[in-house]
């Protein structure tokens, strides 16, 4: 009886385990991905912070952000 328990203890905690390396996988596959442009913290129609390579738009983009902020 007793070693019936251990058997389903130990069912259950591998299951656990698996589903929590499946979780972590599924975690670091995310955190792999680029982090997507949600416009939150700024106007749609202002430009993005680099263009192109283009440092004006980051200078802009810092002028803009900190009058927003005030």
């Amino acid at each position: 009886m007793q070693d019936q328990h251990r058997a389903k203890a130990n069912l259950a905690l591998n299951q656990l385990i698996a589903q929590t390396r499946e979780l972590v996988r599924e975690a670091a596959h995310l955190l792999r991905e680029p982090i997507p442009d949600t416009f939150l913290g700024r106007k749609t129609q202002e430009p993005f912070p680099i263009e192109n390579g283009n440092r004006d738009n980051l200078r802009y983009y810092a002028r803009t952000s900190r009058r927003h902020a005030e």
